[in-house]
């Protein structure tokens, strides 16, 4: 109860496509969008201003795990899927997805992204930087960008992936990721 602000409007888009229409159409009229998540952090980023001037974006609709590849050890996992759903679908795989932190029963992957998370494990495997191999996110102007392919090497420009992880959507939203598996520990 740190932060305090107002928003006289709430959207939720449950698909990609709508999440490119609210924005598209937020450009077109002015107004600002504050991305949320699960609302865990620490630092007010989600909160929008005092002043009502924002509406807020919650992802939380967007909750799927489109695909986990165990042999390849990859997951493709919507902004909105909380950190302990991905936790137990990659352990019925066989594998983990190793951040993990104290509000991982409410912190959401685009979040967790957004904010290039550390965790409890962060000396081992790295923030979410070193955990992402690909982004999906809608851009200010409405258009997606499709950079969920986990292709190694990639010479092609701009590397938008790196350059959306931590900017906390101010640079695009990110609607999805391809995140990278370690094997299961041995219990």
């Amino acid at each position: 109860r740190r932060y305090h602000g107002h928003a006289g409007l709430l959207l939720a888009p449950a698909t990609v496509d709508e999440v490119q229409a609210i924005v598209a159409a937020a450009r077109a009229e002015g107004v600002a969008l504050v991305p949320q998540g699960g609302n865990t952090s620490m630092v007010g980023g989600a909160t929008p201003p005092a002043d009502g001037s924002a509406a807020i974006l919650s992802l939380r609709r967007l909750n799927a795990i489109r695909a986990i590849d165990a042999d390849a050890g990859l997951a493709v996992a919507e902004a909105g899927v909380i950190l302990a759903t991905l936790h137990a679908a990659a352990a019925a795989h066989g594998r983990r997805f190793p951040l993990s932190l104290g509000a991982k029963g409410s912190a959401t992957i685009g979040g967790l992204v957004s904010t290039n998370a550390g965790g409890t494990q962060v000396l081992r495997f790295g923030t979410m930087r070193g955990l992402v191999a690909g982004i999906e996110a809608v851009l200010p102007d409405g258009s997606r960008h499709d950079g969920l392919a986990a292709l190694k090497k990639d010479n092609r420009g701009y590397d938008l992936t790196q350059l959306l992880i931590g900017a906390e959507g101010t640079l695009g939203i990110v609607t999805a990721a391809t995140l990278r598996l370690v094997p299961a520990v041995a219990g």
